[in-house]
């Protein structure tokens, strides 16, 4: 079989004896660059094949690329303003302007149907590592809306695409058509303010990248990252997709080679927490693209999924910022504790007696107050990211409370916790007095008309635990009184009969 280097040369001479007429093939075009022999007088071959034995090019990229550096050649010989291939691969390129600020994750997870809330933009990828080349393009012709479940749109990922495990049917293909092939790179972004309530960014994804055999930079890729609102790239968290076998380091594991393509056959998982910039705004930024030689492919599933920041304790999220806070566990003699989803690794530490220590585990169930602390440490992440939590056991208080009424008119009685204990009254029936809330033993209510009621009663505690009672009552009718008056009138001097 014969090597590259030797087939350069041989593809050089022919191409120049016909006066080099060279037609550049990919899945869906036909570009024809002509260019004569006497425009190529200086430009050095060698230096050519050198390049591409560097970059491992195939026959197919060869050719391909020769004309685009053939006619860089002749840009720079007859003075046209052209960018440099060579120099434009030396440029990083984190300058596509940020997307217009939306309200807090809009369409994040693609349940629209469409890319709303996202800025999807296109280019020709020079340098996967400094993403060049991506992308001056305001066009949106290489993704899609993908509806799961379905077979994967190009048949590299064997199987099914199942829902993503963020939930809903509709996720993003980004770089889909032709396989990314053909230099393709698409990016696609959101900027939001980031608040208490969006604070995880979690984002699933299922790739299929062709093994170029080529040098990191020159791979087909993927690549998330977050800007600040100035759309400064912030240095993490930062997250690489690559195949394994390009020499590149790839934040995450679960590859698959087969048929000359690396993917994922399962969804793999990850969160952004974004709590240091609650108060600001982010930038989230998804790019994908094929080699820059042109001959290798790349494309991705993706899907997203806004959430606060919540430590979970029998069954109930606690919300812990950007440090952590107190926890009750009313009218219980233990609690399960579960640290935030998909920011694993996880360690836990406890208090002494807890028997939590170095504890790896999601989630933990432990009878002993104290400060817990929990150290989260996921892909990509900054460094560790760390909260800690007190957790103490509470009785619940008491909820009780009587009613006296006179017709329509009822005084509720709290025999439950006093104040400083907050009580909140709200009612069911057609139609039901207002909610309140108050701290006095006696309220008063009217009921708008008879029938029958539901009161609730909820008391919440200084150490925020709570409990309800319900009473079910039956206002009366309001009575009607009838006045008729008889045989009263000037004859009989205003005297008459009442009933």
């Amino acid at each position: 079989m014969k090597t590259l280097s030797l087939i350069y040369p041989k593809l050089l001479i022919i191409s120049l004896f016909f006066g080099i007429s060279l037609s550049l093939y990919s899945q869906h075009q036909k570009t024809a660059i002509q260019l004569t022999e006497d425009s190529l007088i200086g430009f050095n071959i060698e230096e050519y094949n050198d390049i591409a034995q560097t970059k491992k090019f195939t026959p197919y990229e060869y050719q391909l690329n020769l004309s685009r550096f053939q006619r860089e050649f002749i840009n720079k010989k007859c003075n046209l303003t052209q960018p440099s291939v060579i120099e434009s691969q030396n440029k990083i390129d984190h300058q596509t302007p940020i997307s217009p600020m939306v309200a807090p994750c809009t369409n994040e997870d693609f349940e629209t149907g469409n890319f709303s809330g996202w800025t999807v933009i296109e280019g020709s990828n020079s340098n996967s590592c400094m993403q060049t080349g991506c992308c001056p393009n305001s066009s949106n012709t290489w993704s899609q809306i993908f509806t799961t479940p379905a077979p994967d749109v190009n048949g590299i990922i064997p199987g099914t695409i199942s829902n993503s495990p963020l939930g809903g049917t509709n996720v993003a293909l980004l770089n889909f058509s032709g396989m990314g092939m053909n230099y393709q790179v698409v990016r696609m972004q959101q900027t939001f303010p980031v608040t208490s309530t969006n604070a995880l960014f979690q984002f699933a994804f299922m790739a299929a990248l062709e093994n170029a055999g080529h040098a990191c930079c020159d791979q087909p890729y993927a690549a998330i990252n977050v800007l600040d609102c100035g759309g400064n790239p912030l240095p993490c968290p930062s997250y690489s997709i690559v195949a394994p076998t390009s020499g590149c380091g790839s934040t995450f594991t679960g590859w698959i080679n087969g048929g000359g393509w690396t993917y994922t056959s399962n969804w793999i998982i990850s969160t952004i927490d974004l709590t240091p910039y609650i108060g600001s705004c982010v930038t989230i930024r998804v790019t994908v693209g094929g080699c820059n030689a042109g001959g290798h492919g790349g494309y991705m599933y993706f899907d997203a999924l806004c959430n606060p920041m919540n430590i979970n304790v029998n069954g109930i999220n606690f919300p812990v910022g950007t440090s952590g806070g107190n926890i009750p566990a009313c009218g219980i003699s233990s609690a399960t504790v579960s640290a935030p989803p998909f920011l694993n690794p996880y360690t836990w530490s406890g208090p002494p007696g807890s028997g939590i220590s170095g504890y790896t585990s999601q989630t933990f169930t432990t009878g002993t107050a104290g400060i817990y602390t929990l150290t989260m440490n996921p892909a990509g992440s900054c460094s560790p990211i760390t909260r800690t939590v007190n957790i103490q056991f509470y009785p619940n208080p008491n909820a009780t409370f009587i009613s006296n009424n006179t017709c329509n008119t009822y005084t509720l009685i709290n025999t439950g916790d006093p104040a400083p204990s907050i009580q909140t009254y709200s009612f069911a029936g057609a139609p039901p007095p207002a909610t309140f809330t108050t701290t006095a033993t006696n309220s008063s209510v009217i009921f708008p008309t008879s029938g029958t009621y539901t009161i609730y009663h909820t008391v919440v505690n200084t150490q925020s635990c709570q409990a309800t009672q319900t009473l079910q009552i039956t206002v009366p009718a309001t009575p009607t009184v009838n006045i008729n008056i008889t045989n009263a009138g000037c004859a009989s001097l205003g005297s008459g009969t009442v009933n």
